[in-house]
Order: structure tokens, then C-alpha cells, then sequence
């Protein structure tokens, strides 16, 4: 009996997934609100489309993504991609929420009691931020873990870098320099050889296109 063909790897354009949002969310830093709900929104289309629902109620515990339900159905890698991009944008959101807040208070009239809150209020604020930036760097090591395991050289090459590039975000947010600094070279190193590797492909007709960091997650 002969073997069975090993399993044809899963491509996932990361950067061009995170740039194809319509119109102006095609610059999510612009539009972090905006942007949140429409990675809500394509997070619950690919479930759908997927057959990956998990009941009504939101309780249900949704099964675990793991490599071999990923070989399934390739289309499933964008759930961790998107879950990180959204997570991201709620964190921004809610650092301009804070940051407009603080300046509504500090333009006087607001009373001893609300200037009195304005550091618990802030404090409250950056846990938040921190919370979610610690949520899309996990959602982006689990895509690269994934990925890894069953996707192609440039899936690879993209998830690494992605990983990086989110996780430095999360330890600048959090005044982690050192931390920000070793991701930081590690997205920039990556992010370097692809941005090479396309020019050498734009130089042989093969495209056109240099890798750059993300708009969303990472940056």
C-alpha cells in the first residue's frame, strides 16, 4: 500500500489580510474602532463560512484550533490572525478613550472629585490597554505556532514576524524596553529578508510588492 501524500502546507498572506480591509480600514491605525468591529465581524464570517460556530449560547466552549482541524480548512488560520487584530484595536481604542478623558478633565471645571478619580481612572485605563495587548500577542504566537506546523515558507516567514512586531508593541505599551528592543530586532531582521526577498522577485518580474510591518497588530 503506498503512502499517503503529506498534507500541502496552508498559505496565509498575513500583510495583505490585514491590508485588505475596505476603504479607509485599509489604515486601521486611523480608525481603531471602526477597525475592531470589522475584524468582529470577518472573525464571525470565517466561522460561518467555516462551519466552525460552536451553538447559540455564549457559553459554549468553542473546540481548541489546533494544527490538524487547521489542515482541514486553511481558511481557518485567519481566526488566530484576526482575533490578534482585534485585540490590538480594542487596546487602541481604549488608550484614546483615556487619553481624551484625561484631557476633558484637565480643562478645568471638572471638580476635586473627578481630579481625584483621574489616577484610578488611569490606572484602570493602562491595565486595560495591557490586558488586551497581552491578548493579541498570545492570539499571534498561536498563529505562529500554527503556522509552523502547517504553513508554507513565506506563511512562516510572515507569522515569525508578525509574532515579533505584536509582542514588541505589548512590551513598549507596558515600558519594557529591553523586552521591546530583542522583538523589535527580531521583526525588523525578519521583516528585512522578506522586504529583499520581494525586491529581488519585483526585479525579476516576479512582483512588485516590498514586505513592510503591518498596520493593525503591528503598529
Amino acid at each position: 500500500v503506498a503512502a499517503a501524500a503529506p498534507p500541502s502546507p496552508v498559505s496565509l498572506p498575513i500583510l495583505a489580510t490585514i491590508q485588505a480591509a475596505p476603504g479607509p480600514l485599509a489604515h486601521p491605525h486611523r480608525h481603531h474602532r471602526r477597525y475592531r468591529r470589522y475584524c468582529a465581524r470577518r472573525l464571525h464570517r470565517i466561522r460561518v463560512v467555516c462551519r466552525a460556530t460552536h451553538g447559540k449560547s455564549k457559553y459554549a466552549p468553542r473546540p481548541p484550533l489546533t494544527a490538524a482541524v487547521v489542515r482541514s480548512d486553511g481558511r481557518l488560520l485567519e481566526l488566530p490572525l484576526m482575533t490578534a487584530e482585534r485585540a490590538w484595536a480594542t487596546a487602541m481604542d481604549a488608550k484614546e478613550e483615556a487619553s481624551a478623558a484625561i484631557d476633558r478633565g484637565g480643562g478645568g471645571g471638572g471638580g476635586g472629585g473627578a481630579t481625584a478619580a483621574a489616577p484610578r481612572n488611569a490606572a484602570r485605563a493602562r491595565r486595560a490597554v495591557l490586558g488586551r495587548l497581552a491578548k493579541a500577542t498570545a492570539a499571534a504566537r498561536q498563529l505562529q505556532s500554527l503556522c509552523a506546523v502547517v504553513g508554507d515558507a513565506a506563511t512562516v516567514a510572515e507569522a515569525d514576524a508578525y509574532a515579533a512586531w505584536v509582542a514588541a508593541n505589548w512590551r513598549v505599551e507596558a515600558s519594557d524596553w529591553g523586552g521591546a528592543l530583542v522583538h523589535l530586532a527580531t521583526a525588523g531582521t525578519l521583516y528585512g529578508r522578506m522586504a529583499a526577498a520581494a525586491a529581488e522577485d519585483a526585479a525579476e518580474g516576479g512582483g512588485d510588492a516590498a514586505a513592510a510591518p503591518p498596520g493593525g497588530g503591528g503598529g
